[in-house]
């Protein structure tokens, strides 16, 4: 015949509808109630050709149970229309089960599947006096598993439904170009009122770009901000976990582990690439990124260390530790500094990276073993003695924070805008002490030296000439105590120094017994102007002069 309806209220929300079937109906009427009962049934649906039987007997005595048996099979069925046969007016099962299974399977094709029934048809009746079941084969098939992921697609696989939850198992399909080995998901029926909740599983031979994707443009990004520029390349075994409650609003947990083996990741904001990057990486929504150990190379010298995941709940805090040998050579190179430096030899470092969102750091610190300072004492050392060099910076805010110290010798505090160094704020504190962050624009010098002589320093910048332009764009104040003075023949104990910008040049002003006044230089083209309130030369100087 054509067109034929069929409403199971007590179990499915719609009723069945279908345009063509072929079926043998045999009905009873007794004292004992309504019997309905077809031995052979064959419809035509949306979804396929439909075979099945079923027998329903409906009783007169209220307090007796009703009773149905009913059984449905489909082959070269199209998934979509799967969700008529949901069972949605089961206690148990949700409404937000019956959302995700009706918007999570796509498309497919079903090559096989059935639905089954026995059991009480009374309201109220206990689970146990039932039993359900639910099963489709597919292939081709797509599952949108959770919005904002990316689809599970050209699945083949089995979707089984029954009594104590919902179980997903694919044999093969795809994740964007990564290929599925094996996945699997699974949703328990909890108590009346609990929101169920899908835990899936999933095996990928995949790539690092892909495995960058899903730090990138899923829910992740958004508290993994750092990741959003990086870019890499090779093989990437992945394993997903997703633990997803089935109502709005509420967090999902993501456990992604990523077997990196001599891949390559780039990180284009510092420009620094890592090749031979080898490490089982595991991401985790709640925590934040962790390895055991981790190794590669940076620019063509090894490094190795760990990565520990420091977070909790929704804070994520992620904290990478390696260590490694670096030719200072190279590191300039890197950092596009052309000019000579008074610093060589390979440097011993280990770098810390903290990644916590705005509060987000990077450390380095040194012991300088094998390092040469070419710098006047008492900042000199050579390549056999050890020595310390500490140097960290913020990594996110319109204006960053620097910090350097060196030797208990040098400390410096600096902030300013990550483009803009140069028009930065800063101190640095000569002979100990830490360095103070000022309120104005400007590099400040304080502090105190043992010893300074002149002949010294005009020999490093004869070795090392610095920018001027750059030096006086920096440079605001300079006040040093300088316990023995050296220069052009005077020795001078106890002098205080101090250095003032000007808008057009500076001032430097002296003062000690020997000698005290000021030397000032008002630009390039103008003479300087020397004024000294008293100069006591040494005997040897006058009568050579004489």
């Amino acid at each position: 015949d054509t067109g034929f309806s069929l409403h199971l209220a007590k179990l499915f929300a719609e009723p069945w509808q279908y345009q063509r079937a072929h079926a043998q109906l045999l009905w009873q009427f007794d004292e004992l109630g309504f019997t309905l009962k077809s031995p052979y049934l064959q419809v035509h649906g949306e979804e396929g050709e439909i075979g099945g039987d079923f027998l329903i007997r409906l009783l007169k005595d209220p307090t007796a149970e009703d009773y149905m048996d009913l059984r449905v099979g489909l082959r070269d069925g199209d998934a979509r229309f799967t969700g008529k046969y949901l069972p949605s007016r089961v206690p148990g099962f949700s409404d937000e089960l019956e959302h995700w299974l009706n918007t999570a399977i796509q498309a497919g094709h079903v090559e096989q599947g059935y639905f089954q029934y026995q059991g009480s048809l009374n309201k109220g009746a206990a689970p146990e006096s039932r039993s359900i079941s639910l099963y489709f084969a597919v292939r081709e098939a797509q599952l949108e598993y959770q919005p904002g992921w990316p689809a599970l697609k050209d699945a083949v696989g089995q979707v089984l439904i029954e009594d104590s939850g919902v179980r997903i198992h694919i044999e093969q399909g795809r994740i964007l170009d990564s290929p599925v080995t094996a996945a699997y998901g699974e949703v328990l029926y909890g108590s009346a009122g609990q929101v169920p909740v899908l835990q899936l599983h999933a095996e990928l031979q995949s790539n690092v770009a892909d495995g960058l994707y899903f730090l990138q443009k899923t829910p992740i990004a958004q508290g993994v901000t750092e990741f959003a520029q990086w870019q890499g390349s090779g093989t990437l075994p992945v394993s997903l976990d997703l633990t997803v409650p089935l109502a709005a609003q509420q967090p999902v947990h993501i456990k992604l582990d990523m077997n990196a083996q001599q891949v390559v990741l780039h990180m284009p904001a510092i420009n620094v690439q890592l090749r031979q990057l080898s490490g089982l990486f595991k991401f985790d929504s709640q925590r934040g990124l962790s390895a055991k150990r981790v190794s590669g190379e940076f620019l063509g010298q090894s490094f190795s260390g760990h990565i520990d995941a420091e977070g909790s709940g929704q804070q994520l805090r992620t904290h990478i530790d390696v260590q490694g040998l670096m030719p200072i050579e190279r590191l300039t190179q890197w950092a596009q500094i052309t000019q000579p430096l008074p610093v060589s030899g390979k440097l011993p470092y280990r770098l810390r990276v903290l990644l916590e969102g705005e509060d987000s750091q990077l450390r380095i610190d040194s012991s300088l073993l094998g390092v040469n300072v070419d710098l006047p004492a008492p900042f000199a050392k050579t390549a056999e003695q050890q020595s310390y060099a500490d140097w960290r910076m913020t990594l996110a805010g319109a204006e960053r924070r620097y910090w350097f110290d060196y030797a208990d010798q040098l400390s410096l505090s600096l902030a300013a805008a990550p483009d803009a160094i140069l028009a930065g704020r800063a101190q640095l504190r000569v002979g100990g002490g830490l360095a103070r962050l000022p309120a104005q624009a400007g590099l400040q010098v304080r502090g105190r030296l043992n010893q300074l002589d002149l002949a010294d320093w005009q020999a490093l910048l004869q070795r090392y000439k610095l920018s001027e332009k750059n030096s006086r764009q920096l440079l605001n104040s300079a006040n040093l105590d300088i316990r023995r003075f050296n220069a052009f023949g005077v020795q001078a104990d106890n002098l205080t120094m101090g250095l003032q910008s000007q808008t057009h040049g500076w001032q430097l002003t002296l003062d000690s017994q020997q000698l005290k006044g000021q030397i000032v230089e008002r630009g390039d083209k103008e003479p300087l102007t020397v004024h000294f309130t008293h100069l006591y030369l040494p005997e040897s100087a006058v009568q050579s002069a004489v």
